[in-house]
């Protein structure tokens, strides 16, 4: 059994580091943000639908992963529509192969 996070491997002590994380309230998430930009995150979050309002938080606060980013920025754009973002046309959008909630086709 490992008796600190150096004796584990790095996804084991990447899961510790998550997992303290996500006991994070998300007015102690907010309190991570810049100071300079603090205030504006938190009137934004304030206009976000409750099912999204944790994961802004984490990503406000530098707490979340790419993949996790992307989603919301994804559901961000078209208002926190999930169907939008599984039929978007923004063709032209770098993160438009990589939307959440679409299955992939070949082409």
């Amino acid at each position: 059994m490992p008796r600190n996070r150096l004796d584990m491997t790095p996804l084991k002590a990447l899961a510790v580091k998550t997992s303290a994380e996500r006991k994070m309230t998300d007015a102690e998430l907010l309190k991570l943000v810049n100071k300079d930009r603090r205030e504006d995150v938190r009137r934004r979050y304030k206009t976000i639908g409750k099912s999204s309002q944790r994961m802004y938080a984490r990503a406000a606060a530098g707490k979340l992963s790419p993949r996790a980013a992307i989603k919301l920025h994804c559901l961000d754009c078209v208002s926190f529509v999930r169907e939008d973002v599984k039929n978007c046309q923004c063709f032209a959008c770098p993160l438009w192969a990589y939307r959440p909630f679409h299955k992939f086709r070949d082409a």
